[in-house]
C-alpha cells in the first residue's frame, strides 16, 4: 500500500499501524521509508503524536 501511495504523492509522509509487532513489520517498513510505525491498539493522542512527528520530520 505504501508504495501505491508513493506512487501519486512521493513525498507523502506514512505511519504504518499493525496488530503485529514492530519487529514483524520493521524490515518491510523502513524499506519503504515510513515515517513511523504504531501497534494496535493505539489511543487517538498516540496517533496524533505520531502524525505530527512524521509530519514534522518530512520538512
Amino acid at each position: 500500500m505504501v508504495a501505491a501511495l508513493r506512487a501519486f504523492l512521493p513525498e507523502l509522509p506514512v505511519v504504518i499501524t499493525s496488530g503485529y509487532s514492530e519487529q514483524s513489520v520493521t524490515h518491510a517498513a523502513w524499506a519503504q521509508a515510513v515515517q513511523g510505525f504504531l501497534a494496535k491498539p493505539f489511543d487517538r493522542k498516540t496517533l496524533l503524536a505520531a502524525v505530527e512527528k512524521a509530519r514534522v520530520a518530512s520538512g
